[in-house]
């Protein structure tokens, strides 16, 4: 028995939705964003089940008022956390991000002083 075309579209059209799970270069972008008031465990879940459902977030970690979030931007994009994070009803204090990729923390290691 032979799958049909309908079947191997979707599951190309799966495969192309999931990350690369090849090596190769992928842009990632690592986000690390204050929240005021994030204080109890009930807020930390609230947050951190908003933001796992966003396509593209790979690694997300919840520390007192801080979150950090690996993520994809092309398949998500910061502006689209920040959102899902007020609309989760949270303010956010401040924010920061920066390019996180396997090329860009070659780069950054090998450039650290004292690095042999």
């Amino acid at each position: 028995m032979h799958p049909s075309s309908d079947m191997l579209a979707g599951d190309l059209l799966f495969s192309m939705a999931e990350p690369a799970k090849e090596s190769g270069l992928q842009e990632y972008i690592d986000a690390e964003i204050v929240i005021e008031g994030l204080k109890t465990p009930t807020q930390e879940k609230t947050l951190h089940g908003t933001l796992e459902k966003l396509k593209g977030v790979h690694q997300l970690t919840i520390k007192g008022e801080k979150v950090s979030v690996n993520y994809e931007p092309v398949r998500v994009t910061k502006r689209a956390i920040v959102a899902a994070i007020e609309g989760a009803g949270f303010r956010i204090a401040d924010e920061h991000s920066a390019p996180a990729s396997p090329m860009i923390d070659a780069l950054v290691s090998d450039a650290r002083p004292g690095k042999k």
